[in-house]
């Protein structure tokens, strides 16, 4: 206990080690001494020459991941290392330090792509622990040749437990948000310093790949994030998913640089590879869905209209992009179970978006009355119905749908729609027939939204 305790002070202490008064580094390294056997320190304060060795230990548990969940000496030694990277990170000039350390090793990968890899591994750890399943290995987008390491890396003795249960967990987890912390830095880093770099070309290509790994790696995290919650993990889950989050919003808030030496119409933003990424992986179950979901309605808060002179710059973006990815929209809405909360960020996007949402639940309840389903067919006629009903200009809206249903379902007016799915449904069937008013009431303007949800909670 007395150990862990001494781990938890020394993982605070490195967070926060810039604030710390020049007394206050001598001790936190004397203790660093005292608990880090892998480091050298020559001097009580020089805690920014430990990268060496901190680096080792982070290459050793890619090279052996299975030692992030059973080898607490290990892990321990990489929560001190993480804490360590993301204070450095979160000075203006850090990047270059850990940059520095990490070209001495002749590492033939990016930093940004490191550090994305050992969050992968994270996330299937925690998965490992908290499920008792790792995650599938066809997941990783990374390689992991050996690498080469100066010394034997000691371990603990056979036995020894410096933390279990919850507080492995709970390590894991606060690895992972450091691992967060320094993805987010190095990022920030090489967007702030792009423009010395001489080969744009070669920077394009290199911030596509980066962006696509760390997209997959992102989604992935948020499934095992979100997962992971209970009573012990919520507020370090709860830190972990907005960790993650905000690596996603820096890469669409990123614009393309001009690329001069590349046809302009040939290159893609980084915010369409991250959006499509996120679609592509939400159409692959329907858990999967609602992760994406998180995603696509945290990038895209608080938008109105075009007109807005100060924008939300995270919302211009997808807003931009989204109009490329529309096949790949469709698929996502494949998805879709019906509940309208999944898919209120679409309203942010644009017209088109909106118009295959509209075209997606009308094709829903024709599907379903064809199949002379009712209960499915009340759900989607209620989904029709809760998406009209939250509409803030509804006439626009009623317009839209109009044109939807007179493009794909070969009816003049939504009326006369309504009027054809009406004769149809038995009259026995009560759920689907009253839903059906309700959207009857909402065309002719007779009905208010705050009517309809009072009427409808007391009647249903």
């Amino acid at each position: 206990m007395s150990q862990y305790l001494a781990l938890q002070m020394l993982q605070t202490g490195l967070q926060y080690q810039y604030l710390l008064s020049h007394r206050g580094k001598e001790m936190l390294g004397e203790l660093l001494i005292h608990q880090e056997s892998l480091a050298p320190v020559h001097s009580a304060s020089s805690l920014n020459n430990l990268h060496h060795p901190q680096i080792d230990i982070i290459l050793e548990l890619l090279d052996h991941p299975h030692l992030l969940w059973t080898d607490n000496y290990s892990l321990c030694h990489l929560s001190m290392s993480l804490s360590s990277f993301a204070s450095i990170c979160a000075a203006p000039t850090g990047p270059i330090c850990i940059l520095s350390a990490l070209s001495d090793r002749s590492i033939p990968y990016s930093a940004i792509s490191l550090f994305a890899a050992l969050l992968d591994e994270l996330s299937n750890s925690i998965s490992v622990l908290v499920h008792g399943e790792e995650l599938l290995p066809g997941c990783l987008q990374y390689s992991r040749p050996p690498f080469p390491l100066p010394g034997d890396v000691n371990r603990c003795i056979p036995g020894q437990k410096l933390c279990i249960g919850d507080n492995m967990k709970n390590i894991l987890i606060r690895c992972s948000i450091s691992a967060c912390q320094v993805i987010l830095g190095m990022v920030q880093f090489r967007e702030t310093f792009l423009e010395h770099l001489n080969d744009p070309r070669n920077r394009y290509e290199q911030r596509t790949s980066d962006a696509l790994l760390l997209t997959k790696t992102c989604v992935r995290a948020l499934k095992v994030c979100k997962l992971a919650y209970d009573y012990v993990l919520l507020r370090a889950s709860q830190q972990f998913e907005g960790a993650v989050l905000a690596i996603l919003s820096t890469l669409v808030s990123v614009s393309s640089q001009s690329d001069f030496n590349s046809n302009s119409s040939q290159r893609i933003e980084l915010a369409q590879i991250v959006i499509c990424e996120i679609l592509d992986e939400g159409r692959l179950s329907p858990y999967d869905f609602r992760v994406s979901v998180l995603c696509l309605s945290f990038l895209t808060p608080g938008w109105k209209s075009e007109e807005v002179l100060i924008n939300n710059c995270l919302v211009s973006s997808v807003r931009r992009n989204l109009q490329n990815l529309l096949p790949e929209l469709s698929n996502w809405l494949l998805m879709w179970d019906g509940d309208i909360g999944a898919v209120q960020w679409l309203r942010s996007t644009g017209q088109a978006p909106m118009m295959m949402l509209w075209a997606e639940v009308l094709s829903r309840v024709e599907f379903w009355i064809v199949k002379r389903h009712w209960t499915y067919s009340y759900k989607w006629l209620r989904s029709l119905r809760l998406l009209l009903a939250s509409c803030i200009d509804r006439e626009p809206e009623i317009q839209n749908l109009q044109a939807v249903v007179e493009e794909q379902h070969g009816d003049p007016s939504l009326k006369e729609w309504l009027n054809r799915i009406s004769l149809e449904l038995p009259s026995s069937e009560l759920p689907p027939n009253f839903e059906l008013e309700l959207l009857w009431r909402y065309v002719d303007g007779s009905m208010t939204p705050m009517l309809d949800e009072d009427h409808f909670g007391s009647t249903v």
